[in-house]
């Protein structure tokens, strides 16, 4: 069952959260690596396809947090129907991330940000990453494609996290964070 924490970005409230969190490209280009923080923490706003976007486009940031379960079984929000071995996945429209389990051995992740609107708020940025006990994965990031006035989907982030063989090691989790933004922008 997944965990989920909603933070709404002022000026003031909330920076450390989003400092955490808040990751990105300065292209549309998939990843295959974690991905630097992109945005003036300071002042609660990120970068996303040349637009700096802030308190005052409405900026929120929803994160949830799923345990890694061996099996076929899908955790998360609305999954579909999953081929394969497929463990946590966030559907919200065109926007997603999920995580698919390898043999035990290790995990690969897949994100993008549809630059849909969902819950009356338009997701431009989507990032997950995973944590086993003090192991962290770094961020993996994908930004809506924003061009003529419009977002759009933008590409398709990947990344993998290595799992551990010991019966005793700590409970894997796959992270995943949506920024939104006034849908009227």
């Amino acid at each position: 069952m997944g965990h989920r924490t909603i933070a709404r970005k002022s000026a003031v409230a909330g920076i450390a959260l989003l400092t955490l969190v808040a990751s990105a490209t300065t292209s549309n280009a998939a990843t295959s690596s974690p991905t630097p923080p992109v945005g003036d923490f300071g002042s609660g706003t990120i970068v996303v396809g040349g637009q700096v976007l802030g308190p005052e486009q409405g900026l929120e940031v929803v994160e949830e947090t799923y345990v890694e379960t061996p099996g076929p079984a899908a955790v998360g929000f609305n999954p579909p129907a999953p081929k394969g071995t497929v463990s946590p996945m966030w559907v919200e429209g065109s926007s997603y991330a999920y995580s698919v389990e390898h043999f035990q051995l290790f995990y690969t992740g897949y994100g993008r940000a549809g630059g849909n609107i969902s819950n009356g708020k338009r997701i431009v940025r989507v990032c997950f990453w995973w944590t086993q006990g003090t192991r962290n994965s770094g961020q993996y990031c994908s930004d809506a494609a924003f061009s003529g006035g419009y977002y759009s989907p933008g590409a398709e982030a990947m990344g993998s996290f290595d799992d551990s063989l010991d019966t005793y090691a700590p409970t894997t989790y796959f992270h995943m964070t949506a920024y939104r933004i006034d849908p009227s922008l």
